[in-house]
């Protein structure tokens, strides 16, 4: 147990992708036990016990074990903002006086699921009296059933080809399908052999390349095709053998996530295409945060699918009938493309359109045009083009909108999960309507650490009021936006 609270510790504090593929790496190699091992995949990428007991149930204990004031626990809560982290700072041993695995834990939090109350306190007390800080911090989560990590699934895939010596794709293929820790051992998890996983492997995906307005002046209609740009998730639809595999850029599989696209199993022959997942309703499509928010789920409802719906726009073919067809021109594989597409005729399979020009100034048009599309600029890419992951940058080239600017007015900051609770680098900004302040955006990302200290010593001697981590500023600072 101890190990693994200082791998999420460590996971928490740290927003570089090597430094955490290192952590789970070397948390599966130094753990023995496999059961612990297999809990701990399976914790990462979200399988989790049942809650069993309210957050204010817990405080309510917790105010009772200490002997504290309710004023001063809240206020503690206040600083950490999380019950499990407040809880864990003011019960905890400060040297762990047991010896209990990971999984042994989640065996005794499961056997008390439909216990009374007594039973369920009793262990609580127990498991704090005998853990430390950070292990009582993750039997807190586990018990109320929060707990929760941000981590890409990817980040997870690769540590542990690090640590087993897998296919990335063979085990990105396997930890996708429906498993549970209590029902696996470690050894069936990463047995292989005989594996269909290699059906689900995509192709390296193309890389575009960023053009200047300077150089548009080289693009000719007779040498070159332009296409939308779309904002949405990039990936790969694989059938292959009568099954469907979608895999994004970052080879994560995405297919229970989108089964609206089950009806291509059957009937339209194998292949393997390229495009952007986007969601769409009427004419174009809506925002993209939509769709990532409908992707972050674990159940989809039928009113999601309906008010969020997946359309895969269709760019290139890499495979057809199993034949690797990336050598061809890009012209060449646009016809038998757009064949295929006719065979498949679905509204949630669409071709993306070329678009006509003449001249730059043509194409500087259609570029300007793209918002009302719903596209975020323009593709151009050379009609004797070959699709490789090694692609020259002359022959494929993404040509995006100028990004919109406000001077926003800073109205919310929140404190920092990775450069700690000192510092604030979460802000929530607003515009005028009238006397009224309305949030428009929320940023996260585009300071350099200079500039964050001294945004987060204004914060601390102007904020007006804290909510736990967020701190509620006056109306004093505007701050420069790109959107």
């Amino acid at each position: 147990m101890k190990t693994f609270s200082e791998m999420i510790r460590l996971l928490e504090g740290t927003s570089d992708s090597i430094q955490k593929i290192n952590l789970i790496s070397g948390y599966l190699t130094s753990e023995k036990n496999d059961k612990d091992r297999v809990w701990a995949i399976g914790l990462l990428l979200g399988i989790r016990p049942t809650g069993i007991i309210p957050v204010k149930k817990m405080r309510q204990w917790c105010i009772g074990h200490v002997g504290i004031p309710i004023w001063l626990y809240d206020f503690s809560h206040q600083i950490t903002g999380d019950h499990a982290e407040t809880i864990g700072l003011m019960v905890a041993s400060e040297v762990q006086n047991n010896n209990l695995y990971l999984h042994n834990w989640i065996e005794k939090i499961q056997q008390v699921q439909k216990a009374q109350d007594d039973q369920i306190r009793e262990l609580v007390m127990h498991a704090w009296s005998s853990l430390e800080n950070d292990s009582v911090y993750i039997f807190n989560k586990l018990i109320t059933g929060q707990f929760r990590i941000k981590i890409s699934k990817n980040i997870i895939v690769e540590a542990v080809c690090k640590t087993t010596g897998q296919d990335i794709n063979a085990v990105s293929y396997h930890l996708m399908k429906d498993w549970h820790p209590d029902q696996i051992y470690w050894q069936q998890l990463f047995n292989f052999e005989n594996s269909e996983s290699r059906i689900s492997n995509p192709y390296p995906f193309s890389k575009i390349y960023a053009i200047h307005s300077e150089e548009v002046e080289t693009i000719t209609p007779e040498q070159w095709v332009a296409l939308w740009l779309w904002d949405g998730i990039r990936c790969q639809l694989i059938v292959r053998k009568g099954e469907i595999h979608i895999r994004t850029m970052g080879e994560e599989l995405i297919t229970n996530k989108l089964p609206e696209f089950g009806f291509l199993q059957g009937g339209y022959g194998d292949f393997v295409i390229e495009g952007v997942m986007v969601s769409w309703i009427g004419d174009k499509p809506i925002d993209s945060e939509k769709l990532l928010a409908r992707m972050s789920r674990k159940y989809i409802t039928k009113k999601v699918f309906q008010s969020i719906p997946a359309v895969f726009i269709a760019e290139d073919l890499l495979e057809e009938e199993m034949a690797d067809i990336r050598f061809e021109s890009y012209e060449e594989r646009r016809s038998r493309l757009k064949n295929l597409m006719a065979r498949i005729n679905n509204p949630n399979v669409l071709l993306s359109p070329l678009i006509e020009f003449n001249d730059r100034f043509a194409l500087a048009y259609h570029r300007n045009k793209a918002r009302e599309t719903g596209a975020i600029g323009l593709i151009l890419k050379k009609k004797t083009a070959k699709q490789r992951a090694d692609i020259v940058p002359e022959e494929i080239w993404e040509w995006k909108n100028e990004p919109y600017t406000i001077d926003a007015v800073l109205i919310y900051a929140h404190r920092s999960l990775i450069r700690g609770n000192h510092f604030f680098s979460d802000f929530t900004f607003a515009l005028w309507d009238g006397d009224n302040l309305i949030p428009v955006a929320k940023a996260f990302s585009g300071l350099g650490d200079d500039e964050i200290i001294e945004i987060s010593a204004w914060i601390k001697s102007h904020k007006i009021e804290s909510f736990g981590p967020c701190g509620e500023c006056p109306s004093g600072l505007s701050i420069r936006t790109f959107i």
